[in-house]
C-alpha cells in the first residue's frame, strides 16, 4: 500500500514539473526576445528609386535598422542604414537611388532583409524578401516565352502571341547553340515607343539619344532587357544578350562587342546566308575587327558594325559550326582575350579572321573608304612625314648655329 502511494506521489511530482515547465516555456515565447519588425513596405518611385519603409519595436529602445540588399545577379550585398528617431517603436526609411550613377532597369529583382539592434545589443535579422521594380506609369501585362517573361502593355494579345511564338522558336536554338539552360528567371519590358522608353533607358550620348540608334538594352547581370517596339527581332536580340550573360556567368570579363552585337544579330535572322551577310555590306569599308572590342561612337560606323559583325560570326558559325564557337566562348574567360580563345578553338587568331570573313566581301564602292584611309593611313603618314620634317628642321638649325659661331 505504502509503496503505491509513493507511486502516485512521484507520477503526481511529475505530471506539475512537466505542467510548470510547459507555463513557463510558453511564458518565454510570449515574452520579446529582441527587436521585431511590425510591419515593412517597398514602393517603385520609378524612375528616381525604390523606397523601404518599416516600422519596428523592441523593449528597450531601436537602435538600429539596417537594409541589407542586392539585385538579381549580384554575389555580395551592400547595405544602408534606415534614417528614424531612436525609440521602442520606431519606422525608418530610406530611398535606393535607381538612375544616373546608381542607374536600374525596370524589371530588375531586388532581395532585401532587415537588420535591427536595440539598446541592450540583441540583433535579430529577419527573412530575405524579393521586390520586383517595375515602372509605374502603366499597367503591365506578362506572356511567357520560354525561359523569359515578357511585360508588355495596350496591345493585341494576338499580336503578343505571334511575336513570342516565333520568338520562342529563335530563343530554343539559340539555348541549344549555346548549350545554356536558363534556370534563372529572365525578364524583358517591351515600351510601344521611343518616348515612352525614354525615361526607362539608361543616359545615352546626346547624339544617340537624338539619332534613336538603340531600340533596346539588355542588363545581363540582372538578367534584364528592355526595347521599343513588340517584335520578334527586339525580343529574340536582347535575349540573346541575355544568354550570353548566363555562358560567362561567374566571369567579370564581357566578351567583345562585335561577339556580343554579332551574336545577338545573327540571331534575328539566322537563316540568312553568310553570303547574304556580305551583300549586305556592298558599298562599305569594313572597319578593323581589333577596334570593335566596343561600339564606336559615331552614329553611320554604328550602323556599319551591326552589319558586320554579325557577318563575322555567321562565318565563324557557317565555316567551323556551333561547337567551335561555343569552345571559343568558353575559352574566352579562361584567357587573355579574343585572339587566344580564337586561337584555342579555331587555330588561328584575330588578324586571321579578319582576312578570312572578308574574302567573299565586294569590292565595288566602299563607302567608308576615304574615312578608313584617311584614319588608317593618310593621318599616321602625315604625322611621321610632319614629325620628319620638324626633326630636320632642329638639326639645320642647330648645325647653322655650330657653324656660325667664332
Amino acid at each position: 500500500m505504502l509503496f503505491k502511494c509513493l507511486l502516485v506521489a512521484i507520477l503526481v511530482g511529475m505530471l506539475v514539473a512537466i505542467c510548470l515547465a510547459g507555463a513557463a516555456s510558453a511564458a518565454e515565447a510570449a515574452s520579446p526576445s529582441g527587436p521585431r519588425v511590425v510591419s515593412e513596405s517597398v514602393e517603385s518611385m520609378f524612375p528616381s528609386g525604390v523606397r523601404f519603409i518599416v516600422e519596428a519595436e523592441a523593449e528597450s529602445q531601436v537602435q538600429e535598422v539596417r537594409l541589407d540588399y542586392r539585385v538579381s545577379g549580384a554575389r555580395a550585398y551592400a547595405y544602408a542604414y534606415l534614417d528614424f528617431e531612436p525609440g521602442t517603436r520606431v519606422q525608418g526609411r530610406h530611398t535606393l537611388k535607381t538612375s544616373g550613377n546608381s542607374y536600374l532597369p525596370a524589371g530588375t529583382t531586388i532581395e532585401y532583409y532587415y537588420s535591427l539592434t536595440d539598446a541592450s545589443g540583441q540583433t535579430v535579422e529577419t527573412e530575405p524578401r524579393e521586390f520586383l521594380y517595375l515602372d509605374t506609369r502603366f499597367q503591365w501585362q506578362t506572356t511567357q516565352a520560354g525561359p523569359l517573361l515578357l511585360y508588355w502593355h495596350d496591345l493585341p494579345p494576338s499580336q503578343v502571341q505571334e511575336v513570342v511564338g516565333n520568338a520562342e522558336r529563335a530563343i530554343a536554338q539559340m539555348g541549344d547553340l549555346l548549350r545554356v539552360d536558363a534556370t534563372r528567371p529572365l525578364r524583358g519590358t517591351i515600351y510601344n515607343s521611343q518616348a515612352e522608353a525614354e525615361a526607362a533607358f539608361p543616359v545615352a550620348s546626346e547624339t544617340l539619344a537624338r539619332e534613336q540608334v538603340f531600340a533596346g538594352y539588355a542588363f545581363e547581370e540582372e538578367g534584364v532587357f528592355l526595347g521599343v517596339g513588340m517584335s520578334e527581332r527586339i525580343v529574340v536580340h536582347e535575349t540573346a544578350h541575355l544568354y550570353l550573360g548566363l555562358v560567362r556567368s561567374g566571369s567579370a570579363r564581357r566578351f567583345p562587342s562585335w561577339v556580343e552585337e554579332g551574336f545577338a544579330s545573327y540571331m534575328e535572322d539566322p537563316d540568312m546566308s553568310y553570303s547574304e551577310r556580305l551583300a549586305a555590306l556592298a558599298g562599305w569599308e569594313p572597319l578593323p575587327l581589333q577596334s570593335m572590342n566596343a561600339l564606336p561612337g559615331l552614329e553611320q560606323d554604328i550602323r556599319l558594325f551591326y552589319r558586320q559583325a554579325p557577318a563575322v560570326v555567321a562565318y565563324l558559325l557557317g565555316e567551323h559550326g556551333g561547337d567551335r564557337f561555343r569552345a571559343f566562348l568558353d575559352s574566352f574567360s579562361a584567357t587573355s582575350g579574343a585572339d587566344q580563345a580564337l586561337r584555342a578553338a579555331y587555330g588561328f587568331g584575330l588578324d586571321e579572321l579578319d582576312r578570312r570573313w572578308r574574302q567573299g566581301l565586294p569590292t565595288s564602292g566602299a563607302r567608308r573608304g576615304l574615312d578608313a584611309v584617311f584614319w588608317l593611313e593618310v593621318v599616321p603618314t602625315i604625322i611621321l612625314l610632319a614629325a620628319a620634317g620638324v626633326a630636320g628642321t632642329l638639326l639645320l638649325l642647330r648645325a647653322y648655329r655650330n657653324r656660325s659661331r667664332p
